[in-house]
């Protein structure tokens, strides 16, 4: 149907078309999100203007199938119009619908075609499930249909001779399990949800090097909707690893607005999950990725700031948030004092002097305190070297908002002084030493 129309134009493959069809934009993150109320607004900012549609052409769809195709000979006005027929109609009596159709205008029934239109239709069914005008029933047949076309024809299927009994490449196979798990989760139905999307990321681990940038994206986003699954099954532990390894495909992807997603995500749910699952050393990595990703200063820097101090907070550990609380502090000040123009959150308007002063005096408190909090941690663990760096730190801010003179900042200098030179060295004479 579209190889006259699509693929002799634009020298694709026709397995870009399905990618291009399985990937249904806009809907499914923006669902997930509805799905869950608790979850932050991060999805929707991924469709609205994520790499969801910058990296997967998702208008060669309508291309092949729209109105631009009947002038190929491929009957794509026709494909159309059959689509707008089929909704709302059974997936068993849609597929025959199908079938009979592209026997009538190609004269044989491919698999990937008919995998390629019920996706179409699929699509069409689950947006109108999704604002309110149709039950979850027919979407969940879909899903049910589509995986089943899938299996039986996909390409690492072997027959008794060990030869492949099937044509559909593992990413087209990954993507349509990730888009049924997807719908599912929508549909609450969580068990079948987790059991498709893990379908779907151990078929893209099939697939040498991870793929191609899309097919990495597409993976993420699996990884991502896992995480959900779990987050809504309360299987804290697999969730916050799911985002974690999502995470590493977005930074590797450079996909920013999902990168920031996944740590709004990933630092709620670790107050969901309390002190047990948390990890003082996430924190630390997140910062790190965040600078890098964001760019120090930028809104997307500082939402991630206060993402993962909300974090640590919220699990009743701020000593670990005693980094970025000092980074927030002095973004702040630098604004405060009139920074220059590159130093300045861009898009951030600036508020009167006084106010910034003050809201960047309470963020020094806040990170003073952190360090403090981190020395007595420090001290417990026996880390010497770790509480003196510490107390160093929030002697800096002591200075600052105390004076360099002050009663408190004199006592920990002394402090300070004390704890550089370590502890005093044990009493000499073994056990004359202990019966003084």
């Amino acid at each position: 149907i579209f190889a006259k129309v699509v693929l002799a134009p634009l020298e694709l493959h026709s397995w870009s078309i399905w990618l291009a069809m399985a990937y249904l934009p806009g809907s499914d993150l923006d669902g997930e999100d509805d799905a869950e109320p608790q979850h932050s607004d991060a999805d929707d900012d991924w469709a609205a203007s994520g790499p969801a549609r910058g990296d997967l052409p998702g208008d060669l769809a309508d291309f092949a199938f729209g109105g631009h195709g009947g002038g190929g000979g491929g009957g794509g006005g026709e494909l159309d119009a059959l689509c707008e027929d089929l909704h709302g109609l059974p997936v068993e009596d849609a597929e025959m619908e199908v079938r009979s159709f592209l026997r009538r205008t190609r004269g044989d029934v491919s698999e990937a075609d008919v995998l390629g239109v019920l996706l179409m239709v699929f699509r069409a069914d689950r947006d109108a499930t999704l604002e309110g005008y149709e039950p979850w029933d027919n979407s969940l047949g879909y899903c049910r249909r589509l995986t089943d076309i899938c299996d039986a024809n996909f390409v690492g299927n072997v027959n008794e001779e060990g030869r492949s009994t099937g044509s559909f490449p593992a990413s087209i196979v990954g993507i349509v399990y990730a888009e049924c798990g997807r719908t599912l989760f929508l549909a609450a139905e969580l068990g079948p949800a987790r059991e498709k999307l893990t379908k779907a990321l151990n078929v893209f681990s099939l697939i040498p090097d991870g793929g191609d940038e899309a097919v990495k994206h597409q993976t993420a986003s699996a990884r991502s909707s896992l995480a959900r699954v779990h987050r809504r099954c309360q299987r804290f532990q697999e969730a916050l690893g799911q985002y974690l390894q999502a995470l590493q495909l977005f930074v590797e992807l450079d996909l920013r607005q999902a990168l920031a997603g996944i740590i709004t995500e990933w630092s709620e749910t670790i107050v969901e999950a309390g002190p047990d699952d948390f990890s003082a050393a996430i924190p630390a990595l997140l910062c790190e990725l965040a600078v890098g990703a964001f760019g120090e200063g930028s809104d997307l820097h500082v939402q991630a700031l206060k993402d993962i101090v909300e974090a640590c907070v919220g699990v009743g550990q701020r000593w670990v948030a005693a980094e970025p609380l000092t980074v927030r502090a002095r973004l702040l000040r630098e604004e405060a004092s009139g920074g220059s123009r590159g130093s300045r959150r861009p898009g951030v308007r600036q508020g009167p002097s006084a106010m910034l002063a003050a809201e960047a005096e309470t963020a020094e408190e806040d990170a003073a305190e952190a360090w403090e909090e981190a020395v007595a941690q420090h001290l417990e663990s026996r880390e010497l070297e770790l509480a003196a760096a510490a107390w160093a730190e929030a002697l800096k801010l002591r200075e600052a908002l105390n004076g360099p003179e002050s009663e408190l900042v004199v006592a920990m200098r002394s402090s300070l002084d004390a704890l550089r030179q370590g502890p005093p060295p044990p009493p000499a004479g073994g056990a004359a030493g202990r019966s003084t």
